[in-house]
């Protein structure tokens, strides 16, 4: 892990790159809490050492994201990939300054990501297909289109400014 980590730190100052991630903490694997911390809060440190937003894996540490990011005091912008909950999970989120990205659960119907991209404010989401391969992008961003109630154009208009805010290119 600490060689991994030391060619994270490299690779960062490449300005090719343009974030860091996908990193961060899940209740539901196999590897230690107190391992995660420690590479979590490693690849905090090399976000903001670098200047660059990081896109966060958060599987059932919500809480423990925003408290990690508060005590932090991160500046950089922080992503959270997948996002998956339902309102109470967003407030909380969106309150602490994160950022979320949607993906293929908005396709289900019964997914409660559905009512948090109706509800997530325009210059606070993102829109991704993660590794999902049942759904390209194009129906992906439809579907948000459609559950936002604006047209793909101004869907595309919204998220262009989100990226141009958040990765600063």
């Amino acid at each position: 892990v600490d060689a991994d980590l030391l060619l994270v730190r490299e690779l960062a100052a490449d300005s090719a790159v343009i974030a860091i991630g996908e990193c961060g903490l899940d209740r539901a694997c196999s590897v230690s809490w107190a391992d995660q911390m420690r590479v979590f809060e490693d690849q905090i440190s090399i976000s903001e050492l670098h200047c660059k937003p990081i896109i966060v894996h958060c599987v059932r540490a919500h809480a423990d994201v925003i408290t990690l990011h508060r005590d932090i005091d991160a500046v950089q912008p922080w992503v959270l990939h997948g996002f998956n909950k339902g309102g109470d999970a967003l407030e909380r989120v969106i309150e602490a300054g994160l950022y979320v990205s949607f993906g293929a659960a908005i396709m289900q119907q019964d997914s409660p990501a559905i009512e948090a991209l109706r509800s997530v404010p325009a210059d606070r989401f993102f829109l991704e297909t993660d590794d999902q391969t049942d759904h390209d992008i194009r129906a992906i961003y439809a579907r948000a289109a459609e559950i936002r109630g604006v047209t793909v154009d101004a869907l595309c208009e919204t998220l262009q400014q989100n990226f141009d805010s958040v990765f600063k290119l």
